[in-house]
């Protein structure tokens, strides 16, 4: 299996399915592109307590282009929401995530929280036949009184088709009953 190591922000992997080829390392020093424009749009809460960080998911989310989403945990912090996934690429092409900058969280009370798009791969591209495993950063802190919420990717302009390279996803996440 061949495996290529992204660092990005976090921890974001892309990993791809050949044979025994060592994993390459790019700059850890690489910086997300758009932190600000991200922060301004999302919304952010103060007071309350957070909700408790959530492990051990796994919510998967099929899409008809062969594409999948499996989300393994969400975790909370003053400052942002991340997601912990592994988008597996099944389709005949690339297919990207975030074409519009418009990939991001919404919780049940209709509040919004904005990807932080890694640096290098502001669409979140996933190239035929690979995977992308990591940390997906959302902007804003969570809503202390909210109970669910939704990972939206190309809601915008995606669609469900077979053929598409622009998948949309909505993928309902409770804020409760995972092992914390």
């Amino acid at each position: 299996m061949k495996t290529l190591s992204l660092f990005l922000t976090g921890a974001l992997a892309l990993a791809a399915c050949q044979a025994d080829v060592e994993p390459q390392e790019v700059d850890p020093d690489v910086e997300a592109s758009d932190v600000s424009s991200a922060v301004e749009d999302s919304d952010s809460f103060s007071g309350g307590s957070l909700p408790s960080d959530l492990t051990g998911l796994s919510i998967q989310e099929n899409h008809d282009n062969g594409s999948q989403i499996i989300i393994s945990a969400v975790r909370f912090d003053d400052t942002q929401t991340t997601v912990d996934a592994t988008v597996v690429n099944g389709h005949d092409d690339a297919i990207k995530l975030n074409t519009s900058d418009d990939m991001k969280l919404v919780d049940n009370l209709g509040n919004e929280y904005l990807l932080v798009p890694p640096g290098g791969n502001d669409e979140v591209e996933v190239a035929a036949g690979e995977q992308l495993q990591g940390s997906f950063n959302f902007a804003g802190r969570m809503n202390p009184e909210a109970t669910s919420v939704t990972l939206l990717t190309n809601p915008d302009f995606g669609s469900g088709a077979e053929y598409t390279e622009r998948p949309e996803y909505r993928i309902e996440i409770p804020l409760s009953g995972a092992s914390e």
